[in-house]
């Protein structure tokens, strides 16, 4: 049995669920494994349903599932890590930031990894390219990767903010952060109960389609963005 799953989950992503489902159906086919995926539709108010109930209700190597508590990110990807039926998961966002290459990099780094051999429990996070799309984007990214980890006090080689990942499905106890630092805060819990991480470099791409969550102002997210890793910090310290 495959020891790995792809959990995601979304919202108003309907112009990209038939391209992720696709890239899921490639990743089958390319690496000739049986690889199945829990996606959470988290309150989505476009065509996401219309499409999960009529095209893609025959694929069953998908479970969809709908979040009953609301739209948070961090209770959508809870639920789809609860339903993940195998020892590892595979994180890997709807919106498609993450080119098919990339995602295929990571899961192959997994399968051939001689840590699940030699029976550890292993991570592989990710770290971003940086924003092309103008120098102030490239230094900010700089800064915030250099003062998150300095924060964290974790590898400075990781990207913290980078949602591609492998986990191994354990009780990793409550994870109070609701937002996006939901992710920082399990990479944090997940460093401290794993033998062995890795860290792969990934191609960042700019979406194609829907908006991200993120506010506009950058400035204002990034101070907002380090003052919850300050917070993750004290929380994990105590």
């Amino acid at each position: 049995m495959l020891q790995i799953q792809i959990v995601s989950t979304m919202r108003n992503e309907a112009k990209n669920l038939p391209l992720f489902v696709q890239m899921i159906d490639d990743l089958r086919l390319s690496l000739k494994i049986d690889l199945k995926a829990v996606i959470v539709n988290n309150g989505s108010t476009d065509k996401t349903d219309v499409m999960i109930n009529g095209e893609f209700s025959k694929v069953k190597y998908i479970k969809f599932l709908n979040n009953p508590i609301g739209s948070s990110y961090a209770d959508g990807i809870e639920l789809a890590i609860k339903n993940c039926e195998t020892s590892y998961a595979l994180l890997v966002p709807t919106d498609l930031q993450f080119s098919k290459t990339s995602v295929k990099h990571v899961l192959s780094l997994f399968l051939t990894s001689p840590a699940l051999n030699d029976s550890k429990s292993l991570a592989i996070f990710t770290r971003r390219t940086f924003r092309r799309d103008g120098l102030f984007n490239v230094i900010r990214g700089k800064i915030w990767r250099t003062l998150s980890t300095l924060i964290l006090r974790v590898d400075r080689k990781l990207d913290p903010a980078s949602q591609l990942r492998i986990i191994p499905i354990k009780p990793y106890g409550p994870i109070e952060s609701r937002n996006f630092i939901w992710d920082i805060e399990l990479m944090c819990l997940v460093l401290n109960n794993v033998t062995e991480y890795q860290i792969a470099d990934v191609e960042f791409l700019p979406r194609k389609f829907g908006e991200s969550s993120v506010g506009q102002n950058l400035l204002k997210s990034s101070v907002e963005a380090l003052s919850g890793i300050v917070s993750v910090r004290k929380r994990l310290s105590h």
